[in-house]
């Protein structure tokens, strides 16, 4: 049994489930009992009726390859992690943005120059707000990014003839403590950036087994739509957050802004997780790209769930390898304000704003201050 796909630029067009039958003869089965137990005294004859182990058999692999078809016709009707793009559902919370955003760089290599990076909490900013001077940016934030994942995109980017003119990164704090990082299907970059075939690549989202995410997607499509993406930009946003927040203020703060009652956890810094960042800021410098880099309003909830000094370390352990990185965690009007965030640990567009007027001021706070 194998498997089959054509594809037509970023489209699978159609997948074929190919399997091979061989018919043998009753002495060819006698030849063979060792290499298949189970089924070496199955008689074919068709007047000899199966035994109940062969009919079980039998209908064992049946109902597998039944199975393997039905979650191979979800995944690739409704597309959860936005693969395929075979339907017009509403791209959901479990689209793949690795993928989406790289494919989508691809196919319009001369729109953009450079690029914004990071994890989930810089999605919110529109990266228009940064255009200047035949300098065009886009969102290249994913979720749970970090600076291994900005380094391979950029490297694929430039592989392929994509100019990186600028680049503005903000700094996260789980990436410098995760000691394993999984990477499910959602978090799973595109093929050229790992270097996997596109059929290899297809066929593993074809049987991951996704029917939950299969119905996050469909509940976002025709109910309401709390997240969305525009991969045009590469901006995301909560729509459904501000509107929960404008019914019921009171209630919506009580449900995501109350303090928790766990004590504030004790982290260990995962040493190559700064090697990384070093390495990504150093092909910056190789490739005269000019770099921003700034550390996040962490909201003083979430501060407050780590050890008192935890943040401290962090910004000390940045700024030895970024002196010129802008530090708005120290904000505190704006890290003591909820009215700035979504939850404790993303930020709303009005505050990115808020960040996007200071680095305009600060235009010649570069690691990589001015091009040969």
């Amino acid at each position: 049994m194998h498997f089959s796909l054509t594809r037509t630029g970023n489209k699978i067009d159609q997948v074929y489930l190919i399997i091979n039958i061989p018919v043998f003869s009753q002495s060819h089965c006698n030849t063979t009992k060792k290499v298949v137990p189970g089924i070496q005294n199955m008689n074919l004859t068709k007047n000899e009726p199966l035994k109940p182990h062969q009919r079980w058999n039998q209908q064992l692999v049946s109902m597998s390859i039944i199975l393997l078809i039905v979650l191979a016709s979800i995944n690739y009707l409704v597309d959860p992690y936005q693969v395929f793009h075979s339907n017009t559902f509403y791209p959901s919370a479990t689209s793949n943005e690795r993928f989406n955003k790289v494919e989508y760089l691809l196919n319009h290599k001369k729109q953009y120059n450079a690029f914004l990076l990071g994890s989930s909490r810089m999605g919110v900013f529109d990266p228009r707000w940064f255009n200047h001077d035949h300098t065009h940016y886009y969102n290249l934030s994913v979720f749970s990014g970090d600076a291994k994942d900005s380094l391979q995109m950029l490297m694929l980017l430039k592989e392929k003839g994509i100019h990186i003119k600028e680049v503005i990164l903000g700094l996260d704090l789980f990436p410098f403590i995760e000691k394993h990082r999984t990477r499910p299907a959602s978090l799973q970059h595109h093929p050229l950036v790992t270097g996997v075939s596109y059929a290899n690549y297809y066929v593993k989202h074809l049987f991951n087994s996704s029917l939950y995410q299969s119905y996050l997607k469909l509940e976002q499509h025709y109910g309401q739509r709390s997240f969305t993406f525009n991969y045009t930009t590469g901006q995301w946003s909560l729509n459904a957050m501000d509107d929960l927040r404008d019914k019921d203020p009171a209630k919506y703060h009580q449900r995501f802004f109350s303090e928790s009652s766990r004590p504030p956890m004790t982290v260990n810094f995962q040493e190559r997780r700064f090697i990384g960042l070093k390495r990504l800021i150093t092909w910056l410098k190789n490739n005269s790209t000019k770099t921003r880099i700034f550390i996040h309003p962490f909201s003083h909830l979430h501060q407050n769930r780590f050890a008192k000094d935890t943040f401290k370390e962090l910004r000390q352990r940045i700024k030895l390898i970024a002196p010129e990185a802008y530090d708005f965690s120290v904000r505190l009007n704006w890290t003591y304000n909820t009215a700035n965030y979504y939850e404790k640990k993303h930020y709303r567009v009005r505050l990115a704003r808020k960040i996007v007027l200071v680095l305009k001021r600060q235009k010649n706070q570069y690691i990589v201050k001015q091009r040969p």
